[in-house]
């Protein structure tokens, strides 16, 4: 009997932030010359990649196989007894249980609860004649989830049975002769739970 459980989980996450989001960025167009261009820009970037494989397998093989032996009554000239092959019995259980659970999969902020926040703080004063004055803030947020799920459940159960034969030959008086019962009996329960 071959049992075999492969239960793998892996989840990968990446995060990458540039812009300086906690700090606080301030930026002024104060007394700006005249017919001058003036800028003041903030840019925060953030890029989250969330990676979830689950795999899971149960492949079992079961044979069993089941032989009564045979019973000869042979040119017995009184037999009172009985003679009887004993039974055979098989059985097989098999019980796989496996649940995943990949809760940090969406715990990890990439759901909008990280977008940046750049706290910026512009300012245009005193400009110069004919002047550009220009404050820009930007924020980029990319959010990558993928989840893969791969479940594999092979059962092979093979059983068979042989009752042994029965002889009865040149007896003046015998008793009963039996040959014995063959009973094969499997059961499998695989439950396998893959919640992302």
């Amino acid at each position: 009997m071959r049992r075999l459980l492969l239960a793998t989980a892996s989840v990968i996450s990446t995060l990458a932030v540039a812009g300086g989001v906690a700090a606080a960025q301030t930026g002024s167009n104060l007394n700006t010359g005249y017919n001058s261009y003036n800028k003041n820009k903030t840019s925060v970037s953030n890029k989250m990649d969330v990676k979830t494989t689950n795999t899971l397998g149960a492949n079992t093989n079961t044979s069993q196989n089941g032989y009564s032996g045979s019973v000869d009554s042979k040119y017995n000239t009184k037999a009172d007894g009985d003679a009887k092959s004993g039974p055979v019995n098989n059985a097989a259980a098999l019980n796989v249980t496996a649940h995943i659970d990949n809760t940090g999969s969406t715990s990890c902020g990439c759901a909008g609860s990280n977008t940046g926040d750049p706290n910026f703080s512009g300012t245009n004063d005193t400009t110069g004649y004919n002047s550009t004055n220009v404050n820009v803030s930007k924020v980029d947020t990319s959010t990558k989830i993928t989840t893969t799920n791969t479940v594999n459940v092979n059962t092979n159960t093979s059983q068979s049975g042989k009752s042994g034969s029965v002889d009865q030959i040149g007896n003046t008086k015998a008793g009963n002769a039996e040959s014995g019962a063959v009973n094969n009996s499997t059961s499998e329960v695989v439950d396998l739970t893959i919640k992302n």
